[in-house]
């Protein structure tokens, strides 16, 4: 090769080559920054609504261990000024700074989660609806709260059985990441649990008048016994509608070594009407101090007329005391279930109470056909409100005598067709942006369906 022949070329890209070069870079990368860009934000959004979502199953946890009684008092007294529990749905320092922001509600909820009507519920509120559900009572300087179920006590428009609390400039908890602020809206419904609700059935049953309520026991004050002779007339192959009790008796009495312990001593003997063969002999110590309440659970043998159940109870101590006193159903009987209503018009039971101070105040079902609730899903009616008083479950003797018609208003507090316990209740729980709740005070109570996050729904049994 002639090295002189040999041609450099160095002559580089052409301005036209160099802008095909862009405009091709240009369209590959230009698509590409816009997916990790779009990639980022869908990812942004997905932590922040999976935190969102965090913070509704946090609040729906915090709402399972609490009856709407105490979840209407933690959100009418966050602080505790009067009921002594406190806030703990959540913990109250990511509230509004734990400055405030918790409060009980009215409002209308449609169903894309847009708000209407949103107002705030205060004593001072002129209509019924408005009503709290714990109402604050100041008496001799003593501040106390009273829980109002929304089931017509006050006014017919309170039987929706509908709740609703907020809880304004919710922190999101998020590891060192950006600080989320929320609202959250909570929906508490009764409704469908109470009697001709949408559910039925033995779950509607806990939402209708109360047998008895076991949700202010205290382990120190009050003590329970619970009777069931199924599995003991089992063992000896018989049923409980071959036996009848004999003798349940219950003594309240002060211990002889520490007198300020009382002891309750319970005896039970249920015996065969043929031959009088005693099945059941058992008794139990239980000293609490300061005991307040007795309550005795029990299951009716459903025997003869003539043969009633007899309980007792001797109060020694002159102490003040209620005795609760409860028939029950025994749901593991199809046979009981079957024949219930007659049964319970014919069953009889014989209680006696013996308290030389008169400090004993006895609260029963007996007179109430438990048919009503079981079979028929109405409301508990006393059987002599219909029927001559021989026609009454119960003999009951205090002191020895037949109690008068008004010894009954003084001693004996009947706990059928009392008020409505909203034992069971739906919950929805919805989070909305920040200040959506403090907007909806300067727009007429609305909140838009776009400001909702994410909604979450339960039940509380």
């Amino acid at each position: 090769m002639d090295r002189r022949n040999r041609r450099i070329d160095n002559r580089g890209l052409t301005l036209v080559e160099l802008l095909l070069a862009i405009v091709i870079l240009a369209i590959i990368t230009v698509p590409l920054l816009h997916a990790f860009v779009s990639a980022s934000r869908v990812n942004l959004d997905s932590r922040k609504r999976l935190r969102m979502t965090t913070v509704a199953q946090d609040v729906m946890e915090g709402l399972r261990a609490d009856t709407l009684n105490e979840l209407a008092e933690e959100f009418n007294d966050p602080d505790a000024t009067g009921l002594g529990k406190g806030f703990h749905v959540l913990n109250k320092n990511l509230v509004n700074g734990g400055s405030g922001g918790i409060s009980e509600n009215r409002c209308t909820i449609a169903a894309d989660g847009g708000v209407t009507g949103l107002d705030w519920v205060n004593a001072a509120s002129v209509s019924a609806d408005m009503i709290p559900s714990v109402v604050k009572q100041t008496v001799g300087g003593t501040v106390s709260y009273n829980f109002i179920p929304r089931d017509g006590t006050y006014d017919p428009v309170r039987n929706d059985g509908k709740y609703y609390f907020t809880m304004e400039n919710v922190s999101v908890e998020n590891n060192g990441d950006p600080v989320y602020l929320v609202d959250v809206l909570i929906k508490a419904d009764a409704s469908p649990y109470r009697t001709g609700g949408s559910v039925s059935g033995n779950d509607a049953l806990h939402n209708a008048a109360s047998l008895v309520s076991l949700e202010d026991m205290e382990e120190d004050t009050d003590c329970l016994f619970s009777i069931n002779l199924r599995d003991a007339c089992a063992d000896k192959g018989l049923t409980t509608k071959d036996v009848f009790i004999s003798n349940m008796a219950i003594v309240l009495d002060t211990d002889p070594i520490d007198p300020s312990v009382y002891t309750i001593t319970l005896n039970y003997d249920a015996t065969r009407v043929s031959d009088n063969f005693v099945i059941i002999t058992d008794s139990e110590n239980k000293a609490k101090k300061d005991i307040r309440n007795i309550y005795l659970l029990y299951n009716p043998t459903y025997t003869h007329r003539d043969k009633p159940d007899v309980i007792s109870f001797k109060n020694n101590t002159g102490r003040k005391v209620n005795l609760f006193v409860v028939k029950q159903y025994d749901s593991t009987d199809a046979d009981i279930r079957v024949h219930l209503n007659d049964y319970e018009k014919n069953y009889r039971c014989k209680l006696n109470i013996t308290d030389a101070g008169n400090n004993t105040y006895v609260r029963t079902n007996l007179d109430y056909n438990l048919d009503d609730v079981v079979n028929n899903g109405g409301d508990l009616v006393r059987m002599d409100e219909a029927a001559v008083p021989t026609d009454r479950q119960s003999i009951i003797l205090y002191n020895g005598s037949a109690l008068s018609a008004a010894d009954e208003a003084k001693y004996i507090n009947p706990m059928g067709g009392g008020v409505k316990s909203d034992r069971i209740y739906d919950v929805t729980v919805y989070v909305y942006d920040e200040g959506s709740i403090a907007k909806a005070k300067t727009n007429g109570g609305s909140i838009p369906a776009s400001n909702l996050l994410v909604s979450l729904d339960g039940s509380i049994r």
